[in-house]
């Protein structure tokens, strides 16, 4: 008989951040206590807005980079350190976060 060994990934935090517009900024500037340790990866959804973002600390404009529409998700598996974010729009748009110990 085959035994399912597998143990679940542990959920390391649930913030709720606001993506500012006009301006990428990191991840872990929009976090008060930063990325929590342990973390890596991170699932976000856009909540009221569209969100763009770029993986490798690259430079994302509302024009350029992954575009996160309202109430989409994407998983984050690269160095989350280096992710940028941006809202598209005239004002912020909340996006809801899930840091894992793995994917």
């Amino acid at each position: 008989m085959l035994r399912n060994t597998h143990t679940p990934r542990s959920c390391l935090g649930q913030p709720v951040i606001t993506v500012p517009a006009t301006t990428g900024v990191t991840l872990t500037s929009l976090l008060p206590f930063g990325i929590p340790e342990g973390a890596l990866t991170c699932e976000i959804q856009a909540d009221g807005g569209t969100i763009r973002l770029a993986l490798a600390g690259d430079t994302v404009t509302p024009l350029s980079g992954f575009c996160l529409y309202d109430g989409a998700t994407r998983l984050i598996d690269s160095e989350l350190a280096a992710v940028t974010l941006v809202a598209v729009g005239a004002s912020g748009v909340q996006a809801v976060l899930a840091f894992f110990d793995r994917v």
